[in-house]
């Protein structure tokens, strides 16, 4: 029950840190485009302005899972896989939040090679990044996430 609980704690944590890196990274990517400090996210949107894109937090669930299964694979199969299931996310995210809140958070639809606006190429090359700087940081985050469980 103890490590169940530990694992949950420690899953729940490297959810929120994510979503909050992803949010900074946000910030600084649509800030500089726009000039201007922007503030994304869907909970802007719902009144309450907190700094987390939880996104990402599900994007780094989805790689936890992915990576450890994947790691030893050829670089060419790993980046097929990463690009497809974080594409996956990013499209389901879409939907979700725009069949469940109303609010479109992101429109890729002036972009080439894009599905309904809900994803494009550009992205999901950024994801594919992302991808490739979680396999780097990840061990690092999971020293932070894991110590206070240390014996």
């Amino acid at each position: 029950m103890t490590s169940v609980l530990m694992s949950a704690i420690e899953l729940a944590a490297i959810f929120f840190i994510y979503s909050l890196l992803g949010w900074v990274i946000e910030v600084i990517y649509r800030s500089a485009l726009a000039k201007k400090f922007i503030f994304p996210g869907l909970f802007k949107y719902l009144g309450k302005p907190i700094p987390l894109l939880p996104i990402y937090g599900f994007g780094a669930l989805l790689l936890l899972l992915l990576s450890s299964s994947i790691y030893a694979l050829p670089l060419i199969l790993r980046l097929l896989i990463y690009i497809i299931f974080l594409t996956l996310l990013e499209l389901a995210g879409s939907v979700f939040v725009i069949r469940f809140f109303g609010v479109r958070l992101w429109d890729y639809s002036s972009m080439p090679f894009n599905y309904r606006g809900h994803v494009s190429a550009l992205h999901s090359s950024y994801w594919l990044i992302g991808a490739f700087l979680f396999e780097r940081i990840h061990p690092y985050i999971y020293q932070i996430v894991s110590a206070p469980w240390a014996p």
